[in-house]
């Protein structure tokens, strides 16, 4: 049985919790790994065959936003962990684990920064 930890909301748009298996954004449980972008539109981020450079190389950023890459709650695999040295070498994202990843989006959220998030589960 996992632990849930929970964020005291502050506001609608940041995680309100998070275990090993799931994370919960704007009331919703999701069990999968998402990308949230600007807007807070929520979609599947399809990891199955681990992080991928492609899924970065073509990101739209606008002026100041930041763009953090959570790599899970686990131990990367040594594939992740090649794709992530290059991806930190070719794109503006900001690249640690997915608990500092959410902890680092909803302090950025509370200071109405523009923050896009990539979240592996």
């Amino acid at each position: 049985m996992h632990q849930k930890r929970i964020f005291k909301k502050l506001n609608k748009n940041i995680f309100a919790s998070y275990t090993e298996n799931s994370v919960t954004f704007n009331g919703i449980e999701y069990f999968k790994s998402i990308s949230i972008d600007r807007e807070e539109k929520v979609s599947d981020w399809n990891v199955e065959n681990g992080i991928l450079l492609k899924d970065f190389e073509n990101l739209q950023l606008i002026d100041n936003e930041i763009v953090i890459l959570g790599t899970g709650f686990k131990v990367n695999h040594r594939n992740d962990n090649l794709i992530i040295n290059s991806i930190s070498e070719n794109t503006n994202c900001e690249i640690m684990d997915s608990l500092s990843a959410i902890r680092t989006f909803n302090i950025l959220k509370t200071e109405n920064r523009i923050v896009s998030i990539f979240l592996k589960i």
